[in-house]
């Protein structure tokens, strides 16, 4: 099975800001002026890289430090030298199911917020990019015409094109590998001098990915099994300083981000948290040389584990999680994986900001067009968010006719997040899971509570806004702004020196502040300790970030706020452009109410488990009560007072400041004189969790009918004030999804099976949840299956294959419908799931038969699919397209039609086996016809997820893969052991539905991997139980044309024992035909014969023609050497290659016959070898005709073998041999020393002309010069090759210059030496 190990894939500033806005021209993001100014800037910055780039090469040579290595699995590739000698290297970092977990796919047609996204768009095009190791491959099929490759030589890389894929694949062909902007264009760079490209292109980006970064600390080399230490002694012996420093390469980043501020870099923040290196004494490899040390160093474990350039202040850093079948209810929901590097910076600044999936995507592969593969490590998780984010640039276009400064984009993924683990960021989820459909709620903010705006702050200003609390989710500012880079007193990062390491200076150079004013009293920023990394964020004055987040957890609906946005010190550049993003405001002043006597007559009020003791009229809203969505909420009031009285419960469930709308009165006591009263709330709409919603309580004294009014006044009573929040339901069963295990939905009178999928968005697990799943046509029940399901845990999915009798006829419109019926269900608004499906309606084979006069066999053919074949005794006789059978029977055929089952039924069938997590060898499957492994029993050791896929042998593509949950079907104890488990004869196994496709006839691979502690028995032995069971047992197993399984492989093929599947059940994939017969004809054996037109040897590069003739209405197939050549069906064929050429006619495959075979000879001659010796130039004597040239002039009378030139100059011969072949030398320069010779060159002359290898240049008659300039331009003006020939390589006023790195083409070629000389023209081919 191809799957990628965790390794380190990850895989004076311009003075200018944007300060208004206008709507620009399709697709532009600066206004003419400010682009000059931007492409000035990048232009120079990308030339400063360059020339550092080069240094480093030439030093790296000097110093004989590697620019580029293996390392077991990892490419590294040279970054740069500190000034302590030491050589940073950098490397890259190592889908339909990530989007879904971070809810992208919302964007899509179907999705919650009701639009239809995909990065396709004009005014998008070109402005997503990928910076990799290599290129993404541009022929895939589920890219093709949409990479569009920056590099002059193009390379497929194979962690570029997974990530590639994750961005922009189309899932056309594989959904599973779709990616998130699925329909965008991508630019595709390498990431060598990144810094350069990345400026020269910022001002035409919006988003780019880098799944890259410096390596540091340990990394396992696994060709010599060690680890290799990339610390810098000289830093420190016990930590690599490159862990949270902020280098030269973050500084880059940040200038360019800052210099194009709608452009936003997402980078990988590393895969560096689980590397412990090796144990205590023992032998390492330092860096990438031989040198070896076991001086202890410490473990990369844990903090303080991200690199550059993740480290910089102005990209988005993404930190990886495990997969998620489905978005998450809770934090709990979401763990990050073990591997995801954490922060902090060394200023204790916030990395990672955001997390993505990143563990198992699957994707596009790199060997073929048709290639997949899954891949683990923040490599994979960041193109997941910088795909996902180019779809929110997109929304705010089609909203706002603008893009989003790069600033907004980062502080809305932020200000959106899933929050995991303790509230508030931490460092090492960051702010959270990317939430997409929250992200688009807020740009779309249909319910006006949120506020997103682009604003600058001047030198010593502030700015004011005041905001009203709406209860719609908590109220949320965030600040967030694209900062300068960090510049010391020189200009430069920290100096590498020991006291630079874990340095707290912050570099923040312009540190904006938020704060949150209400009567209760100021509220600050997020703010986390470094030293103290473990430690919950808290409130307080935030000077690392350029993100800042206040969040209100008391939320008031109604309460006023102030907002102050301000700064410290002194602005760089005297402003800063910042985004400010509110969530949760536009609220409403609640109308108000008073009693003019004030009387404490309710003494205790009770809503569910809330209770609260009341003493007159009182504010309790600084605490909100939870509610659970759907619950029926009973309500207990008890009084003091005998005396007549009311009491009416009001919630503002619209949240528009008032208490008067249909339904906001929950509860009336009526007029009682009662100590106690207790009823349930008679309204409760909700079903959006996180809402917060005034409550208010009135009481009066009093008989008359109009008591306890919601606002105003009263005459004798008391209020009191509440605010209850909305909470997850404990119990919650929605409805998902119906599908077809095959993918077809088929006619049937008898037994078939669906998909259901459904999951606990309650807070309890639920056992034993009852389903129905009713088919109906016209609104009519035509069908009905009721089901239980046994168990599904809080926040899981679980998907079940109904089976049951449905009468599905073909052609027919059908409506399947899925409903959960758990009794005590509080959200009843997700319970039902439809999907309108047309049974399908294949038509028969067409299909025919033919015998040949005398013979007793016949051949069956058919003009499309791959149909079964069967004999009149109803038998299984063949499969495909042409089949050869007796003659003594009549036959049939139809499309899928096949089921049954193959292999032993249960593991007691064979002697012995264990238990394991990651058992090597995989199944070989050799498949005669498309067909779909619907079912099989595994024995599970020890629970967790598997997953199992089907593997094309020949590609190593991934065709097919579902991964299952599975509970230990084992009886015995592990006792915690993670090695093989011994068997257990007890174990009765689990049935699996995997309805894995095999969509052609080919050769497979099966595989299992076995994931999150999961273990999977195989048999080790095929003798079996020799007391019970004697026979031997073991491979193959066949179910004659339809499948094999001969053994198992993983270094060679296993024949004994048997792995993993038994009881495998397979039917045919697709929908089944009516049969039809197949009429036989008799036909005598067709006559078929070929001849050349002209000879049968011919030169290099010519063809021979060869006519053939043959019966009437056969089918024609032409041989090469015993092979069929591709296309070549006609009666006349043009060989162009030497061999034995036949041609086969058939009837359609039958009765055919072999002409008599002709040999074709192609001539070669070889280039001929010219030397010169005692004056004379000499050619191989064999050929039969020569021609000498001087230049390009040929010599009269020069054709015999050898010849005397008379002056000096460059020579060739051309020979012919005795086919006519033609063959030419290579020039040779002969200097003729005796007399000067006349210089025929009269101006600058090209030959040979055109060119393929060399080019001569004849020099006019000039002053010698020392060097000469020469440079070569292509049609468009560009200089494509450039070079300085000294004197010495001149040879009698020529000189010869090497072509062969241009591509075919036209060229100029020009001397600067010869001003008065026009350009030359030539072509190389």
């Amino acid at each position: 099975m191809k799957t990628t190990p965790l390794i380190k894939f990850f895989s004076a500033i311009v003075l200018f800001f944007l300060t208004s806005h206008s709507n620009l021209g399709q697709g532009e993001l600066y206004p003419i002026e400010r682009r000059k100014a931007i492409l000035n800037f990048a232009e120079q910055f990308s030339n400063q890289k360059d020339s550092l780039y080069l240094k480093i090469q030439k030093l790296a040579a000097e110093k004989g430090i590697a620019t580029s290595a293996k390392i077991g699995n990892l490419s590294i590739y040279l970054q740069s030298i500190n000034p302590n000698g030491r050589p940073i290297y950098k490397s890259v970092f190592s889908n339909r199911a990530a989007s879904i977990a971070t809810k992208t796919n919302q964007f899509y047609s179907g999705g919650s917020l009701g639009i239809n996204l995909t990065g396709k768009s004009d005014s998008l095009y070109g402005k997503l990019a990928v910076w990799d190791e290599q290129t993404v491959r541009v022929t895939h099929q589920e890219l093709t015409g949409r990479i569009l490759p920056q590099e002059k030589t193009v390379t497929y890389g194979e962690h570029s094109t997974h990530v590639g894929g994750t961005m922009i694949a189309s899932g056309i062909f594989n959904p599973e590998a779709r990616g998130m902007a699925f329909e965008a264009t991508l630019k595709s760079w390498d990431f060598q001098n990144d810094d350069s490209k990345i400026s020269a292109a910022s001002p035409n980006l919006l988003v780019s990915n880098h799944s890259y970064g410096a390596i540091a600390g340990w990394s396992y080399d696994s060709d010599v099994n060690k680890y290799r230490w990339y610390g810098d002694d000289k830093m420190s012996v016990s930590e690599d300083y490159v862990f949270g420093f902020y280098d030269d390469d973050a500084q880059a980043k940040d200038k360019i981000a800052y210099n194009s501020p709608y452009y936003l870099m997402v980078a990988a923040a590393g895969n560096s948290a689980d590397e412990n290196g090796p144990t205590a004494g023992q032998y390492y490899l330092i860096g990438n040389t031989k040198d070896s040390s076991n001086v202890v160093r410490a473990t990369n474990t844990g903090f303080n584990t991200v690199a550059s350039p993740a480290t910089a202040k102005n990209l988005l850093s993404v930190g990886a999680a495990e997969p998620l079948a489905s978005p998450p209810v809770k934090p709990t929901d979401v763990a990050i994986t073990s591997f995801s590097s954490r922060g902090p910076t060394d200023d204790g600044r916030i990395k990672p900001e955001i997390i993505g999936i990143g563990k198992d995507l699957f994707s596009t592969g790199y060997l073929s067009n048709t290639d997949y593969e899954r891949m683990s490590g923040t490599s994979m998780a960041t193109p997941q968010v910088s795909g996902s984010l180019f779809l929110l640039q997109q929304l705010n276009l089609q909203l706002n006719k603008k893009f989003m400064w790069a600033s907004t984009l980062r502080g809305l993924v932020t200000h959106t997040a899933f929050d995991v683990g303790q509230a508030g960021p931490d460092y090492t989820s960051g702010w959270g899971l990317l939430d997409m459909e929250k992200a688009g709620k807020m740009l779309q903010n249909k319910d006006k509570s949120y506020s997103i705006s682009e604003e600058t702050l001047q030198n010593g200003g502030s700015k004011k806004m005041d905001l009203i609390a709406s209860g719609k989710g908590q109220l949320h500012v965030t600040i967030a702004w694209t900062d300068p880079a960090y510049e010391g007193s020189n200009g430069k990062v920290l100096p590498i020196i020991p006291s630079s390491v874990n340095s707290r200076i912050p570099m923040l150079m312009n540190d904006l502040d938020i704060r949150l004013q209400s009567e209760d009293g100021q509220l600050l920023p997020f703010i986390l300790d470094p030293d103290n990394p473990a430690k919950a964020a808290v409130a307080g004055d935030n000077i690392r970030d350029n993100i800042e987040q206040i969040l209100v957890k008391n939320v008031v609906p109604g309460k006023s706020y102030s907002l102050t946005v301000s700064h410290k010190g002194t602005l760089k550049n005297s402003k800063q452009d910042y985004a400010l993003l509110i969530s949760g405001m536009g609220g409403k002043a609640y109308c108000a109410i008073s009693a003019q006597n004030k009387s404490n007559i309710l003494t205790k009020f009770a809503l569910g488990s809330y209770s609260n003791s009341v003493s007159t009229s009182q504010d309790f809203t600084q605490n909100a009560i939870p509610v659970e969505i759907g619950s029926k909420i009973p309500i207990d009031l008890t009084y003091g007072s005998a005396q007549s009285k009311q009491t009416k419960v009001f919630v503002d469930w619209n949240q528009d400041g008032d208490f008067d709308d249909s339904g906001e009165m929950i509860l009336d006591s009526g007029i009682l004189t009662a100590g106690t009263f207790s009823g349930n709330a008679s309204n409760f709409p909700v079903t959006e969790t996180g809402q917060y919603y005034r409550m208010r309580v009135v009481t009066e004294l009093g008989n008359n009918a109009s008591l306890a009014a919601s606002c105003g006044s009263i005459s004798s009573g008391e209020i009191e004030e509440y605010v209850i929040l909305t909470t997850n339901a404990s119990n919650d069963i929605s409805a998902l999804s119906i599908s077809s295990p095959t993918g077809s939905y088929c006619a049937t009178s008898t037994s078939s099976s669906l998909n259901i999928l459904v999951k606990n968005q309650g807070l309890k697990d639920q056992v034993n949840v009852p389903y129905e799943l009713k088919i109906l046509q016209n609104g009519i029940q035509v069908g009905k299956y009721s089901g239980t399901i046994a168990e599904i845990i809080s926040g899981k999915e679980t998907e079940e294959t109904v089976s049951g009798n449905f009468n599905l006829l073909a052609g027919q419109a059908y409506t399947f419908e899925l409903t959960t019926l758990l009794s005590t269900d509080q959200n009843t608004l997700n319970n039902t799931y439809s999907l309108v499906k047309t049974i399908e309606n294949p038509s028969a084979p067409i299909v025919s038969g033919i015998q040949c006069s005398g013979l007793s066999e016949l051949t069956l053919t058919a003009t499309s699919g791959t149909p079964l074949w069967y004999n009149s005794d109803n038998a299984l006789v063949g499969s495909g397209l042409n089949i050869k059978v007796p003659s003594n029977s009549k036959y049939s055929a139809s499309y899928n039609d096949f089921s049954g089952g193959i292999g032993p039924k249960t593991k007691s069938e064979f002697g012995g086996g264990t238990y394991y997590g990651s058992f090597g060898p995989t199944v070989i499957v050799e498949a005669k016809v498309p067909i779909i492994l619907e079912s099989a029993r595994i024995y599970v050791g020890t629970a967790g997820r598997i997953t199992f896929d089907v593997i094309n042998k020949e590609t190593g593509n991934i065709v097919s893969s579902v991964t299952k949950t599975v509970k230990a079907s084992r009886t015995l104890s592990s006792g915690g052991s993670t090695g093989q488990l011994v068997d257990d004869k007890k174990d009765e196994g689990l049935v699996v539905n995997l309805n894995l496709q095999i969509p052609i006839a080919g050769t497979y691979y099966l595989s299992q991997t076995c994931l999150d502690g999961a273990s999977i028995y195989r048999s080790n032995r095929s003798k079996s139980d020799t007391i019970n069971l004697p026979d031997n047992i073991g491979y193959p197993y066949s179910i004659p044309n339809i499948l094999n399984i001969p053994g198992a492989f993983s270094k060679e093929i296993y024949l004994q024992g048997f792995y993993y599947f038994y009881d495998m059940k397979f039917k045919s994939l697709g929908c089944p035909s009516p049969r039809a017969n197949a009429n036989i004809s008799i036909k005598d054996t067709p006559i078929a014969s070929i001849s050349p037109v002209g000879d049968l040897t011919v030169c290099q590069g010519a063809t021979v023609s060869i006519q053939g003739n043959a019966s009437e209405n056969t089918v024609i197939q032409w041989y090469l050497n015993g092979k069929a050549i591709t296309g070549a069906t006609s009666l006349s064929y043009k060989a162009t290659t030497k061999g034995k050429f036949e041609m086969v006619a058939s009837y359609a495959g039958s009765c055919p016959v072999t002409t008599q075979a002709l040999t074709i000879n192609v001539g070669t001659i070889p280039t001929p070898a010219v030397s010169y010796s005692t004056g004379i130039l000499k050619a191989p004597s064999n050929a039969n005709a020569y021609q000498w040239y001087f230049g390009i002039t040929a010599i009269t009378g020069a054709n015999q073998a050898s010849y005397i030139p008379i002056q000096s100059g460059a020579y060739q011969v051309k020979v012919t041999d005795t086919n006519g072949c033609l063959a030419v030398s290579d020039y040779i320069n002969v200097v003729i020393l005796a007399t000067k010779k006349e210089n025929p060159y009269q101006q600058l002359t090209l030959f040979p002309n055109p060119a393929r290898e060399f080019l001569q240049l004849g020099l006019p008659d000039q002053s010698m010069l020392d060097e000469y300039h020469i440079e070569i331009w292509d049609l468009q003006g560009k200089k494509v090759l450039e070079k300085t020939i000294s004197t010495s390589s001149i040879s009698d006023s020529s000189i010869s210059m090497d072509v062969r790195s241009l591509p075919s083409g036209s060229y100029v070629l020009r001397m600067a030496d010869y001003p008065s000389q026009s350009p030359v023209k030539f072509i190389k081919y």
